[in-house]
């Protein structure tokens, strides 16, 4: 009896084995390396879920702290994504306003949505053209505001605020909308320690105005030139074959001259080394690159972009760290864009080992493998991938034997 019952776990385990059927069902055991496979590559695509920075509109710029003294009051949304979005129905609520975006509203992929009190050269929306638009009176006492932006779930998305002190009695707040249409909208805005808020130490003043760069806020002109000029974003540095090579993405300029690149070997003292034509527009995002092979090798190098409008202001990038070693990291990989959708990938290796490196688009579905295979040590690679991309996110993923890397890459019209 024992023979037999051994007999039919045997036979049970090699049908599991071989994918044989048993009461209807396909009963399939993976080998461990398949099991071990598949497991990580879910891990990596939720992990790259996770990461993937969030696509929502966000206030990009703000000229004017008065709305009702401000001869000159400005609000620009922009949208990072590679589609257009749709704002109707969102709120936008500060001290002195709130209001709903009204339908047919929507801001085309990487451009910016600007309201204005004036209509004007750039402007998408007049605020006396919006039905349901409430001045509120700010609670007198404190100086200072904070703008907020909240989608048609009621969900705050976006929101800064201003003042003396970090600490202020204005947050949290609440109140209500009373639409044209006699709809009551609620919202509720947390404390000023809730990691949404992003603050600016300063004092109300009607004629300032200031641009979101990167993820922090600055002042930019007073009374002469109320347009805040350009607003970098996504500036990056690399050091490869000896050159360091510096890029960086302008969300819109206005009335600039040109781009100056600037080199620092304390982080403090900036000097120019290069100038950049500006070729911008107030919807057009433009990409600069530059290229610095006057570097010696081991060293630590600080950059950053200067722009100069045609008054003379001046507005700053972040500052961008490099070192020059010929190989600081076990595998190095930097993508650089071409024309056309054109995707130029150069990496290389300390070691001699097998890369695998492939192309996903925004949804993470596989567009094509780009290398597989060894990988020479010390000896880098230079990649054009020339298939013409359509507009849009991808990424670049990179497998060693060790660890993976991903580049985020975006291609314009």
């Amino acid at each position: 009896m024992e023979n037999a019952i051994l007999q039919a776990n045997i036979l049970h385990t090699q049908a599991c084995h071989s994918g044989q059927r048993e009461g209807g069902y396909m009963r399939v055991r993976l080998p461990y390396s398949m099991q071990t496979k598949a497991f990580t590559f879910l891990f990596v695509w939720l992990t790259f879920l996770l990461q993937s920075p969030a696509q929502s509109p966000y206030f990009s710029r703000y000229v004017g702290s008065s709305y009702l003294e401000s001869s000159v009051f400005e609000i620009d949304l922009y949208n990072p994504s590679p589609r257009r979005v749709d704002i109707s129905g969102y709120m936008i609520v500060s001290r002195q306003f709130v209001f709903l975006l009204p339908r047919g509203s929507r801001i085309p992929p990487s451009s910016r949505f600007s309201m204005a009190k004036k209509s004007g050269k750039g402007v998408s929306l007049e605020f006396s053209s919006m039905e349901d638009f409430l001045i509120r009176i700010p609670t007198p006492g404190e100086q200072g505001d904070y703008l907020a932006l909240f989608d048609r779930n009621g969900n705050l998305v976006d929101g800064f605020y201003y003042a003396s002190n970090r600490d202020v009695q204005f947050l949290p707040d609440r109140g209500e909308l009373v639409t044209y249409q006699n709809k009551r909208v609620p919202f509720e805005l947390p404390g000023e320690r809730n990691r949404v808020w992003q603050f600016l130490r300063m004092l109300p003043d009607p004629a300032m105005a200031f641009i979101r760069q990167e993820k922090g806020w600055q002042v930019t002109s007073r009374l002469r030139n109320l347009r805040p000029v350009t607003a970098f974003e996504g500036a990056e540095a690399s050091f490869v074959e000896g050159i360091v090579n510096l890029q960086v993405r302008t969300a819109f300029e206005e009335n600039c001259r040109l781009h100056v690149v600037e080199r620092s070997e304390d982080g403090q003292t900036f000097l120019p080394i290069g100038e950049l034509e500006a070729i911008g527009g107030l919807t057009v995002p433009a990409n600069y690159r530059f290229y610095d092979d006057e570097v010696k090798t081991n060293r630590r190098y600080f950059y950053r972009f200067k722009n100069v409008d045609r008054f003379g202001f001046e507005v700053t990038s972040r500052i961008l760290e490099v070192r020059t070693d010929p190989f600081p990291e076990e595998f190095q990989m930097n993508v650089f864009l071409g024309g056309k959708g054109e995707v130029n990938l150069r990496f290389s290796s300390r070691k001699e080992q097998d890369v695998h490196i492939k192309l996903l688009d925004e949804q993470y579905r596989e567009v094509d493998v780009l290398f597989d295979g060894k990988l020479s040590a010390q000896r880098p690679q230079l990649i054009k991938y020339n298939s013409a991309l359509p507009v849009g996110k991808y990424y670049l993923i990179a497998s060693t034997e060790k660890q993976r890397f991903w580049e985020e890459v975006y291609v314009g019209e």
